[in-house]
Formats: structure tokens, sequence, C-alpha cells
């Protein structure tokens, strides 16, 4: 049989941990778009707080412009503009002075009674024409020293000279005309809740914007971040292969060696001497 000779066992060194990735330094925040952002969301809060009291002023000031008329007498009226107007039964305040046949200086009044007095209203237009009031209730108002609830509207077509005459068995109020002065107030309240909305919103976004780090370029070191690269070795065989041992001598004769080899071009038996 043939032997064959195994290959040498070696042992390659297990190759090093990989090394920890180096710490990449933390970019700066966007101070700019904080700045900003800050600057945003105080001017919305700020812009809210003023709209929101300028709410309060807009309700008195339409209040006081409101148009009246004293009871017992016609009142010349000048609308400026067509629409829709309302007209209230004001039971506290004061006239003031009033165009027409009633008495000047104006009167105050603050009617003590929680009940509407019973009132004739009639309003002409320039041509004497008769202008119909639909009936209205609802609309009040509580400010500047005034005190109103809506009776009726009067819708007006062409602004004008208009005369209203108001008839009542009681004189401790007057009759005011004009739109609603919660108009005001609602119109500058929105806007406010907007203003706070808007500052809030787009000065959040900004200072999250500014409160994140910016991106940084990776930092070149012997860490690449991947598996280190392992060398396989493999033994080579040797070209050498063992003989294997002669028969044995059916005779009983000791085997004989085998001749060493010689060289190219010489018999086995050697060359005889001269």
């Amino acid at each position: 049989m043939s032997y064959q000779p195994q290959p040498p066992m070696m042992s390659v060194p297990a190759p090093p941990p990989p090394a920890p990735p180096p710490d990449v330094p933390r970019g700066d925040r966007r101070r700019g778009l904080l700045w900003i952002g800050v600057g945003v969301l105080v001017a919305g809060l700020v812009a809210g707080v003023v709209l929101y009291a300028m709410s309060s002023s807009a309700t008195d000031d339409a209040v006081k412009q409101l148009a009246r008329a004293p009871v017992g007498c016609t009142t010349t009226l000048e609308f400026e503009r067509s629409g829709t107007f309302i007209i209230y039964v004001e039971t506290k305040g004061s006239t003031g002075d009033v165009a027409g046949d009633c008495p000047t200086g104006g009167e105050s009044y603050d009617r003590a009674d929680s009940d509407l007095p019973e009132v004739d209203l009639t309003l002409h237009d320039g041509n004497d024409d008769e202008v119909s009031l639909d009936t209205l209730e609802g609309v009040s108002y509580d400010a500047a020293g005034f005190a109103g609830e809506s009776v009726s509207s009067v819708q007006i077509d062409e602004p004008g000279t208009f005369r209203l005459t108001v008839e009542s068995l009681e004189n401790d109020f007057a009759i005011s005309i004009g739109n609603d002065p919660n108009d005001a107030a609602d119109s500058l309240t929105t806007m406010a809740l907007i203003a706070v909305g808007v500052g809030v919103l787009a000065g959040g976004a900004l200072i999250l914007l500014g409160l994140r780090r910016r991106p940084t370029a990776a930092v070149p070191g012997p860490y690449s971040g991947g598996q280190p690269a392992t060398v396989e070795w493999q033994p080579q065989a040797t070209a050498w292969q063992p003989q294997a041992p002669p028969p044995a001598d059916p005779f009983g004769h000791p085997p004989t060696a085998p001749l060493p080899p010689q060289p190219p071009g010489q018999s086995g038996w050697g060359t005889p001497p001269p």
C-alpha cells in the first residue's frame, strides 16, 4: 500500500479585534434660525395681546358712533352708504346733539325697568316715502356707558337723507341706529388669534430648526467601519513521494537495497574498469 503524508498543521493567530469608531464631533447649532424663531414667536404673541386689547376699545368706539334719535320728535339722519342697519332701543346713554325738530343739547337716560318700552317708529326717505322696517331681535351691546337691544332692521338701498320719527308713552330711552358694535371687536379678536397662531407655529418651527446641529463630515482614521480583511494560508504539498519497500523473497534471501539513482546515460551495472 502507499503512504500519503498529511500536510503539516499550522495555527494562524486570530486577527486583533476591530478598533472602536472614533468620536465624531457634533456640529454647531443654527443660531441665526434660533434667534429668528424666537423673534417671530415673541412678535406673534405681542401682536395678539395688542389686537385683543384693541378689541375692547373698538367696541366702545363703535357704540359711540351710533346715530341717535330722542323720543317724541323727528330726527334727520344721514346715511353715507347703502346696506342693512340695525335699530336699537337704547335704555342707557345720552343723545348728544341731533338734527331735526328735536331739542338740541342732548339728554341722558337710564331706564330702570328691564322690559323694553313700547315704541312706534316711522322712517321716511328723501322723497318722503316711508321705508319698511323689519323686526330684529337678539343683538345687544353694553359698552362705553351705553346699553341697547335691537328691535328692527332697515335696508337702505341708496345713501341720502332720511327722517326718523319716534313716538312712545315713555321717554326714559332713545333710539340708536347703526351696525353691530360687536363686529369690530370680533374682527380684532380673530386677528389676534391668527397672529398668535402664526407666531407659535412659524416661530416654533424656526426654533426647532435652529436647535438642530449642523451635519459634520466623517473623520478619517484607521477604522473603516467594516470587518478587517483576513488572509487564509493554504499549505503546499511536497513533490516527494516515498517508495514502497521491495516484496519479500520467497527463498528467504535478504532483501536487496535499491540501487541509487544513476545519472542519465548510464546503466545500472556501472562501467568496467579499463
